[in-house]
């Protein structure tokens, strides 16, 4: 164990003590990234997968007493460039027996997951900046921050008072040599003339890693955590994890799993 704290120190002072990039190195790196997403998006195949969600609660507003609401399980199928959603499991039990109320964060892994046209790809409007070198686990990784205003998203949040198109800005982790997105960090912007929403601030962070579907490797998303407060204070944090990918056919049917990590 110990050595694999030295190595990430290591690996972590080497990334500090690096040079950034000049400026024409990192636009090429962001026009690899836009290539590589946009590749993904053409070679993804039509799939299924698993979603295991934990859904916390803190009513105190101070993020130090989160308590377990409930779990479900949720199955994804991914048709056509289309996300379809069934829920399959509450607590474990059938979810026809449960009802799931309260604050849902599922719909956040396909419809930002898959790094979509309009936030990576040529007429997106998204504005990188290069921020720093760092590094997640033992990966090596060239970090941009990025701004997208609510005006040119395509994420919804919505409530049973409302719903909004809301802007992100945050971070964007990337392997300079894969080009690949090894995560995302990202704040939620809520347009100010929209009173009907009653969140305070959201932030979410997806993390990739690679899958295999029908034999083929794909890097894609393993983990998110999104974490939403409301103007009465409470704070709710849901923490999923992806157990399965599988190749879509009709009648494919999952049950849970090995993990992918």
């Amino acid at each position: 164990m110990r050595w694999c704290w030295l190595l990430l120190i290591g690996t972590l002072a080497a990334t500090a003590a690096e040079p950034s990039p000049d400026t024409a190195s990192q636009r090429a790196m962001l026009e690899g990234v836009q290539k590589t997403a946009a590749r993904y998006q053409d070679e993804l195949p039509d799939f299924v997968c698993t979603l295991m969600t934990k859904r916390y609660e803190d009513q105190s507003g101070k993020g130090k007493k989160f308590k377990l609401r409930d779990t479900d399980e949720v199955e994804f199928r991914y048709v056509g460039r289309l996300a379809y959603r069934t829920v399959l499991k509450i607590n474990n039990k059938p979810a026809h027996q449960e009802t799931l109320t309260g604050f849902r964060s599922d719909s956040v892994l396909p419809v930002v997951g898959f790094l979509p046209d309009w936030l990576l790809g040529p007429g997106a409007k998204t504005k990188f900046k290069w921020s720093r070198w760092d590094a997640v686990g033992d990966k090596r990784a060239a970090v941009f921050t990025l701004q997208l205003p609510p005006k040119d998203s395509r994420l919804p949040l919505s409530n049973n008072r409302g719903s909004a198109m809301v802007g992100l800005d945050g971070a964007m982790y990337v392997e300079p040599v894969s080009l690949m997105v090894l995560r995302l960090e990202l704040q939620i912007e809520i347009p100010r003339d929209n009173p009907a929403m009653d969140v305070l601030n959201s932030s979410f962070d997806l993390d990739y890693g690679p899958v295999s579907i029908a034999g083929q490797e794909f890097f894609l998303p393993i983990r998110t955590q999104v974490q939403i407060k409301s103007y009465l204070g409470v704070i709710s944090k849901n923490e999923t994890e992806v157990v399965r990918y599988q190749k879509y056919s009709a009648g494919t049917s999952l049950t849970f799993g090995e993990s992918n990590r």
